[in-house]
């Protein structure tokens, strides 16, 4: 084990199989711990790489060159690799920020309050056409002369590159519609799969092209193919926000509500993005407003995070339940009150949701509106009957919490509102202590001048 202050390292290797510098800076070239763990309040390794088995930093920075952890864990506060690679095996940033030049997880759960889109998309460099003089060469260059005329020769319109792709998969994604038709015409077979399950329609909705997908739906491609990850077509198209391309699948009988490897479905993913045309259509199709990811959220809350005011209505007209709490207990509201989205939790509140319900760590709407000076939320919590007495996992109750932040104006509006003055918190400590501690005099005031 190394214990110390500071380590300075800056041209050398350190391997070891624990590191514990809690308190200090670790600068090196590289550091090796596969087998250990890493315990400190800051780590820079601008120029190095970073090997281990688990890595903790839930108060520090962590700035590297590269982070290599393909088996292990990630905690911390703050990741930042400008230029940087990162591979692991989870990642976990619950109250972070993530800056990095190239990101690598293939088997990962992200936590940011965000989503990550079914399937990342497939870039010209996924078709590496090497071979020349072929069906796959001449749908490659839209040549569209050579392709018939190889066709008419009697060419396989089937043919195979060494990865798999087939020229129909070619034409399709890069929307090579006569091509696509001379390749259909000539018996191309529409449900031809890579290894990974992707086939021509699949490459036609991620490219959000959608007068091809009826081309191959038409040619006896299936709308409700599952793909990696249980990944359907009707979630790449909503999350795009192709509206047509939604209803072509939706005709085709796709299923809205299949859920992703990681709960959502396809109106999840809209009402993250704010796609207000595509939810309207999905739940005019059947999709379930109330269905939740494997993180308890539904597609109310999603459309929290990025504040979408108007998918909010929508979901609301729909009779989306507003109380539904996710798996850390927070609700919409709280969700809203948190970001101080006033637009969003006046519609909640309006709509009748719950002020009162608390989550996991005892939290509630109004203690946030209390911290962050949010009055014209703090006015209609209050008046909707939010309890200004109810307490967080410490005791502490909206008054201590705004008198710790020095909130003035909120602490007499909470007063007024019935406030108890004289609640004190699991540390024994009242409002009043609270202030005079920190020598709030103009809240010590109000605290004492209050009956």
């Amino acid at each position: 084990d190394l214990k110390m202050g500071k380590l300075d390292v800056p041209k050398g290797d350190l391997k070891l199989g624990k590191l514990d510098v809690p308190k200090g800076d670790l600068k090196m070239g590289k550091l090796d711990v596969p087998k250990g763990d890493l315990k400190m309040g800051k780590l820079d390794v601008p120029k190095g790489d970073l090997k281990m088995g688990k890595l903790d930093v839930p108060k520090g920075d962590l700035k590297l060159g590269k982070l290599n952890m393909p088996s292990g864990n990630v905690k911390f506060r703050k990741l930042e690799l400008p230029n940087g690679n990162a591979k692991l095996g989870k990642g976990k940033l619950p109250n972070s920020d993530f800056r990095i030049g190239n990101f690598t997880l293939p088997y990962y759960t992200l936590k940011t309050g965000g989503m990550k889109k079914p399937i990342s998309p497939p870039s010209q460099a996924s078709f590496p056409i090497s071979l020349t003089g072929n069906l796959l060469d001449t749908t490659y260059r839209n040549d569209i002369a050579g392709t018939k005329a190889l066709l008419k020769k009697g060419d396989d319109p089937n043919i195979k590159h060494p990865k798999g792709f087939t020229p129909l998969m070619i034409a399709s994604y890069f929307g090579y519609e006569e091509i696509v038709d001379e390749l259909l015409k000539n018996k191309a077979n529409a449900n031809i799969k890579l290894a990974d399950k992707r086939d021509a329609i699949w490459f036609a909705v991620h490219a959000n092209r959608n007068a091809i997908t009826q081309k191959l739906l038409q040619a006896g491609a299936k709308a409700n193919n599952s793909y990696p990850r249980n990944a359907t077509l009707l979630m790449e198209a909503s999350y795009h926000g192709n509206k047509d391309l939604v209803n072509t699948l939706l005709g085709a009988k796709a299923q809205p509500n299949t859920q992703y490897e990681s709960g959502e479905t396809a109106l999840l993913f809209a009402a993250y993005q704010g796609h207000v045309d595509v939810v309207k259509t999905l739940l005019a199709n059947g999709a379930d407003s109330n269905l939740q990811d494997k993180e308890g959220e539904t597609a109310l809350i999603k459309a929290v995070y990025k504040n979408r005011e108007k998918v909010i209505t929508e979901l609301i007209q729909a009779n989306a339940k507003l109380d539904t709490q996710d798996i850390g207990g927070e609700t919409a509201l709280l969700k809203a009150s948190i970001r101080s989205y006033n637009g969003i939790a006046t519609k909640l509140i309006d709509a009748k949701a719950n002020t009162n319900l608390k989550s996991k760590k005892q939290s509630t709407p109004l203690k946030f509106a209390s911290i962050k000076n949010n009055l014209v939320l703090l006015e209609k919590l209050i008046q909707a009957g939010a309890n200004v007495n109810a307490k967080s996992e410490r005791g502490y109750t909206p008054l201590m919490l705004a008198t710790r932040a020095n909130r003035l104006q909120v602490v007499k509006r909470l007063l007024a509102a019935g406030a108890d003055k004289n609640a004190k918190s699991n540390l024994g400590s009242s409002a009043l202590q609270i202030a005079k501690d920190k020598n709030y005099q103009s809240i010590v005031q109000a605290l004492e001048t209050e009956k």
